[in-house]
């Protein structure tokens, strides 16, 4: 029972961390003196497991479900209007376009636990996840982020899916890494689903009446 409660514990630390320690490894990257820029450029993964669309075996089902949550995202992203941007369900919560910014940061910081390396070109500094604030940004920064999720995903070897890793503190496995990576995306499509819902906004995929599918 231990075993299976460490994924909540590290899930449950990750999501309780402001993007700030996301982005520290990001940070000695980024120019001290520039301002984020409007449009991220693309970030330059060092490939080599191949395209993610050739993807089989356990590694397309977690590369699907990555997908579907980038895809729901993203769509949420372009619907909620940018006055919307800053709201916040309370003090000390995540606004719309911090939840969307943590995810851009932890996209970034997750696959580097597994051995992938970190991607190259970054202008992402400490601060961004509440900097970054306009809608056009985002989007192209959510996009860009999850190319590179779903291509790390591809550069972890099947033979060194069960090395040894530690995840935020927590004994873990490169396929480990690769499950939080899936699951961590759709915990906060959760939540920006229902902040999207408070605002008035349906998410574009779910039908007029009904649930979000």
């Amino acid at each position: 029972m231990r075993s299976l409660l460490r994924p909540l514990v590290v899930g449950a630390a990750l999501l309780a961390a402001p993007l700030a320690p996301l982005a520290v490894p990001l940070a000695a990257q980024a120019p001290a003196a520039k301002p984020p820029v409007a449009k991220a450029p693309a970030a330059k993964p060092v490939s080599h497991g191949g395209d993610p669309s050739t993807a089989t075996g356990l590694r397309k089902e977690l590369i699907a479900q990555l997908a579907d949550a980038e895809s729901k995202l993203v769509q949420l992203a372009e619907a909620m209007p940018q006055d919307k941007y800053a709201w916040r369900p309370g003090p000390g919560v995540r606004s719309v376009s911090e939840v969307f910014m943590h995810m851009v940061g932890a996209n970034y910081l997750i696959p580097p636990f597994a051995g992938v390396p970190r991607a190259q070109g970054l202008t992402l500094t400490q601060d961004s996840e509440r900097t970054v604030t306009d809608k056009a940004a985002v989007v192209d920064h959510l996009k860009k982020s999850f190319a590179y999720a779903k291509q790390a995903m591809m550069d972890v070897p099947d033979a060194d899916m069960d090395a040894a890793v530690q995840l935020f503190g927590q004994p873990s496995t490169k396929r480990g890494v690769l499950v939080l990576m899936a699951t961590h995306a759709h915990e906060h499509l959760g939540q920006a689903i229902a902040y999207a819902r408070a605002n008035g906004v349906r998410p574009p995929w779910s039908p007029a009446t009904g649930g979000d599918h």
